[in-house]
């Protein structure tokens, strides 16, 4: 599906697309390290690099070898640092409220699916206020779906509606082309080359309005 003019459900992924996540992870990270007191190196590169992947596969991957083990409980301690650090250090990419608040008023049904837990998705939405601009959201973290079964939960919630799928991950082009999604690539975001994949490339999250008429 390469036409735009059909779709009628907008699915945004977070982090990287909406969220400009990379400080506030970084800083929640290092904080849950130290209070680990074991000798784990932060690599802030890293961090940006794996931002967007489910929170197992997350964590994994900022450990060496030999502290894996650990991931589990650094995944508790920076969850309790999110609600300050999203607070202090996030923040949301160009035009993204305009952005939502047009393409609502334009008619296009918008949903939230991400990788992410709870009381990330709720902390982001709660401090920039975007409840109001969402006629649905979910996340992994909520009922342990994948982001393909939560996208087909969402089809099925708007029948009739052809979706796009924009987010800036490899994991969101997948997603769209298993349920049969338009996706849209943010260049903007943290996945480097990988939303070249996608149908259509956004450099900027307000080039929405010229794809969604």
């Amino acid at each position: 599906m390469e036409n735009s003019n059909e779709i009628g459900l907008l699915i945004f992924d977070l982090d990287g697309t909406l969220f400009k996540s990379d400080k506030s992870n970084i800083e929640a990270v290092k904080k849950a390290v130290s209070q680990l007191n074991a000798e784990i190196p932060v690599d802030e590169e890293k961090i940006r690099m794996h931002l967007g992947e489910v929170s197992d596969r997350f964590y994994k991957n900022l450990l060496p070898k030999d502290k894996i083990f650990l991931w589990h409980e650094l995944r508790l301690k920076t969850r309790e640092q999110y609600p300050k650090y999203i607070s202090e250090f996030g923040e949301l990419f160009p035009d993204v409220i305009e952005t939502l608040k047009t393409l609502k008023k334009r008619g296009y049904k918008l949903a939230l699916c991400s990788n992410c837990g709870i009381l990330y998705l709720d902390s982001v939405i709660s401090n920039f206020d975007m409840r109001n601009y969402f006629d649905y959201k979910e996340c992994v973290g909520e009922n342990n779906l994948t982001k393909s079964e939560i996208i087909e939960k969402i089809k099925n919630k708007f029948p009739g509606l052809k979706p796009a799928i924009i987010g800036d991950r490899i994991h969101d082009i997948e997603a769209a082309r298993k349920t049969n999604a338009l996706s849209i690539g943010a260049l903007y975001g943290y996945g480097r080359d990988e939303p070249k994949e996608a149908d259509i490339q956004i450099n900027r999250f307000s080039e929405l309005l010229d794809i969604f008429l």
